[in-house]
């Protein structure tokens, strides 16, 4: 099934969604433009076409099987083409089932195949591909993560790949769309979103090289936040440990997550994580909430990740407040208590 929206953010999010549903019997691939959607179907039967209307292509005898047209409007049916719409704007759920039914009104369609489940993410490229697991086992891979909001998981996250960068090649990525590391004002465009789209769909065309999604800079590298909080709420469980690997790959010696509050796609990544810390307050509510957590992973049979949880209490200081300014990140209170961390093994 091809998407062909105007839409980047939405045809990434919807293919994301469709993609994780076992009963969608459709392999998503997206494009934002007409002319790159024809080139790829000279060369790949489409079985559906899924479209704005203001891209719609015209009717040809090798053209896709079934046309959907996606409506602005609520008020949907036969249009005079003969074609069906689907109202765009509405929940994942039923504008998957829309979906399938519009493509099983054409008989000619005929059964699709349905397509397995990968249990690695690895599975799903070749050999070659840059996700392949890599010979080096040094690679350290942290993970900054918390329960409990305002408890500076962001800052310290960063604070701590700053820190890092110092003894090796660093890399920061963070899953919160709220938080906004310095970065240099001529970064490129490209971001996590983008990035996390190719690793769990592979598009024609291929991905990018990774360096240009790469902010470098003094300290750690980054990679761009995403783009709009959506983006990662239908995130595949495979898709940060994709990543991981895509980091250690590329010759960093550490990567540090910023997970924000746990989600199911960062179960995985934990799972794998060298360290993992959770940042709370100093008061009980913030202590019962990651007990409550702590059994809630235990129930789900992840008791290893629940084992391995360093509590961590960061310091405030000027430099975690407001604005980060990277030149004094780690001056006062927040550099010093990574030191005692890093240096003196502190685990208070």
């Amino acid at each position: 099934m091809a998407i062909l929206v105007s839409e980047a953010a939405y045809g990434r999010s919807l293919a994301s969604f469709l993609a994780e549903r076992e009963e969608f019997l459709y392999k998503p691939v997206t494009f934002t433009d007409l002319a790159a959607y024809l080139r790829f179907e000279q060369e790949n039967t489409v079985d559906l076409l899924l479209c704005d209307r203001e891209l719609e292509p015209e009717e040809r005898e090798d053209g896709p099987r079934k046309v959907c047209v996606l409506s602005e409007f609520s008020t949907v049916g036969e249009d005079d083409g003969g074609r069906s719409s689907i109202f765009k704007y509405q929940s994942s759920e039923r504008l998957m089932q829309d979906i399938l039914a519009c493509a099983g009104t054409n008989a000619d369609t005929g059964p699709a195949v349905r397509r397995p489940k990968l249990a690695e993410a690895a599975e799903r490229f070749a050999p070659a591909d840059p996700l392949a697991e890599p010979a080096r086992k040094s690679f350290r891979l942290i993970g900054v993560c918390s329960p409990v909001g305002g408890s500076r998981c962001s800052t310290f996250a960063f604070a701590l790949a700053d820190y890092l960068a110092k003894r090796g090649a660093t890399l920061f990525a963070s899953l919160d769309p709220f938080f906004c590391p310095p970065v240099k004002k001529d970064a490129g465009t490209r971001d996590i979103s983008e990035l996390l789209y190719y690793l769990e769909t592979r598009p024609e065309g291929g991905m990018p090289e990774f360096p240009e999604y790469v902010c470098d800079g003094e300290g750690a590298a980054v990679i761009k936040g995403p783009s709009h909080w959506l983006d990662l709420e239908n995130m595949g469980k495979d898709a940060l440990t994709g990543l991981a690997r895509l980091i250690e790959n590329a010759g960093y010696e550490c990567a540090v997550f910023d997970l924000g509050r746990p989600q199911t796609a960062a179960t995985e990544l934990l799972r794998r994580c060298t360290d993992i810390f959770v940042t709370r307050g100093k008061n009980r509510h913030d202590e019962r909430v990651i007990a409550e957590w702590k059994r809630q992973l235990k129930y789900s049979g992840l008791s290893d990740i629940a084992e391995r949880l360093s509590e961590r209490i960061v310091p405030s200081d000027k430099a975690a407040e407001g604005m980060l300014d990277r030149s004094a990140l780690l001056e006062g209170s927040l550099g010093g208590y990574l030191k005692d961390i890093f240096d003196h093994g502190y685990v208070g």
